[in-house]
């Protein structure tokens, strides 16, 4: 296991003591599992597309489908092991493609739209329907709960405070702060360690089975599945990585209570 570097930051630290008596852990991934991803992501470009256009003449619905197109070879092209999860995150380099794609070289416009995206991702969240259900049913419970999620302190921050999420989450390990991305196991080793709890004793929930689940696995831990049928191919290639599967936050609930109910 890689050793993770840079800040650690807590979101909302327990005492010492009341670490020490965690029994039962519970690990979020954020986009796509507590918050739905796909919508947001949507939103943000809606709106810096209408920026395109008033820029450079060239159709917001055009330039939108470019992005998504040089989106999706990019994410083909991580999940085939061909570039790094951070350069998959590199906005700047992403807009400056589908930008280029219409014949339009300019640094200064792309570092903005960049700008643009970042802010607004820190700005705009938009839960997945029950996601706070099932936070505060497992704070009501004293369940230790983590979140474990790629991308930057700045948005991933903004996301919970805009959705009021900060009281009902023990901790919060974010890529960019940890020094270690995904899918390498110390990411989520390091919320382990943090929780105190034993592995055995713990759950992650994710929707992607290579990225999130995999590394839980790894470590002894109790996986499930968001399934929401974005990564079919991933849950293919790793079924055994999936302990349970469950398709929303009312069927995870339920799984969840009867998980609690036979510790």
């Amino acid at each position: 296991m890689s050793r993770p570097t840079g800040k650690r930051q807590w979101l909302c630290p327990r005492s010492p003591a009341k670490r020490a008596a965690v029994k039962h852990a519970v690990f979020f991934d954020l986009d796509g599992t507590l918050t739905d991803y796909q919508a947001l992501v949507n939103h943000v470009l809606a709106e810096l597309s209408s920026r395109v256009e008033a820029h450079t003449g060239v159709a917001a619905a055009e330039f939108l489908a470019t992005y998504m197109q040089v989106q999706a070879f990019d994410e083909a092209q991580e999940r085939a092991g061909l570039i790094s999860v951070v350069t998959v995150r590199d906005r700047k380099r992403r807009f400056g493609a589908a930008l280029r794609k219409h014949g339009i070289a300019d640094e200064n416009f792309t570092e903005e739209l960049a700008h643009g995206y970042a802010e607004a991702r820190r700005a705009n969240s938009f839960p997945m329907l029950g996601a706070t259900a099932t936070l505060t049913m497992l704070k009501d419970a004293g369940v230790w709960v983590g979140i474990v999620t790629e991308g930057s302190g700045r948005e991933q921050r903004g996301q919970i405070g805009k959705l009021g999420w900060s009281p009902l989450i023990d901790d919060l390990v974010i890529s960019e702060e940890a020094g270690v991305h995904k899918p390498e196991p110390a990411l989520v080793g390091l919320a382990l360690l943090h929780s105190q709890a034993n592995a055995k004793n713990t759950v992650f929930v994710g929707d992607r089975t290579l990225w999130d689940l995999a590394p839980a696995k790894s470590l002894g831990m109790t996986t499930v599945l968001m399934d929401v049928g974005l990564y079919p191919e991933e849950a293919a290639k790793a079924p055994e990585c999936i302990d349970h599967r469950v398709h929303n936050h009312g069927e995870l609930q339920g799984w969840l209570r009867n998980w609690l109910a036979k510790r």
